[in-house]
């Protein structure tokens, strides 16, 4: 589901960003706490976020917080 314009937040602890949405996606890279994210949408539980430097994945919304 798409949020109506993206979204800023901030790691509120160290993350991985997974490939997809879910425990069991591959993991691309991790983030330490206080990493800046942007997110586009979201799946259940999992939120599409892209870093600062233009990488992208799916983080667990317990992981994120707002600015």
């Amino acid at each position: 589901v798409p949020f109506a314009m993206p979204l800023p937040f901030r790691l509120a602890s160290s993350g991985k960003i997974r490939e997809g949405p879910g425990l069991d996606a591959k993991v691309l890279f991790s983030l330490e706490e206080g990493g800046a994210l942007v997110g586009y949408s979201y799946r259940g539980l999992w939120v599409r976020v892209r870093t600062t430097d233009g990488r992208g994945g799916w983080i667990h919304y317990s992981l994120v917080s707002g600015r």
